[in-house]
């Protein structure tokens, strides 16, 4: 009779979603051309993601969707003999965290530092931003070299 052994990711493992991993497994009585079905659980016992099948090799890499909620999961691997009898074995536990999220960054080209203006002719402002989740806002404040606020210069915040 066949058996397959999951031994990767290790039980307790915690695994960022969206990251790579291996999914390894050890089999007796089934030969390398057979082929592996992986099924991706959550803790109750759901698939949630598609599964795969994938030559018994003994290992797979793959990616942990990044939309995975956070919990506990279980890889649960089968086989179909030629016979059609199915074989299978689920994985030990392991933890799926979300991804931290990006950091935005801000990056003001226009004016240039150390640049002159009038109250009557201002500058124009240009910048660039990444990760700055939309519907945020981006303030502009005019100060002077020592932090002061500018006279002349009104506040005023726009959306990115």
């Amino acid at each position: 009779m066949p058996t397959i052994s999951v031994t990767a990711p290790a039980a307790g493992a915690t695994i960022q979603a969206g990251s790579s991993l291996f999914v390894a497994w050890t089999s007796s009585n089934l030969s390398s051309s057979a082929t592996v079905n992986v099924r991706l659980k959550n803790s109750a016992g759901a698939e949630v993601s598609i599964p795969i099948n994938v030559p018994n090799t003994g290992s797979y890499q793959t990616v942990i969707p990044s939309t995975l909620a956070a919990g506990q999961y279980r890889y649960y691997l089968s086989t179909v003999t030629a016979d059609g009898n199915s074989y299978g074995n689920t994985g030990p536990t392991f933890n799926v965290t979300t991804a931290p999220a990006a950091t935005p960054t801000l990056t003001v080209f226009s004016p240039s530092a150390n640049s002159s203006w009038t109250a009557s002719n201002g500058p124009v402002i240009q910048w660039s931003s990444t990760s700055v989740p939309s519907g945020n806002t981006i303030t502009v404040e005019f100060l002077t070299p020592s932090g002061g606020s500018v006279s002349g210069f009104s506040n005023f915040t726009t959306v990115n």
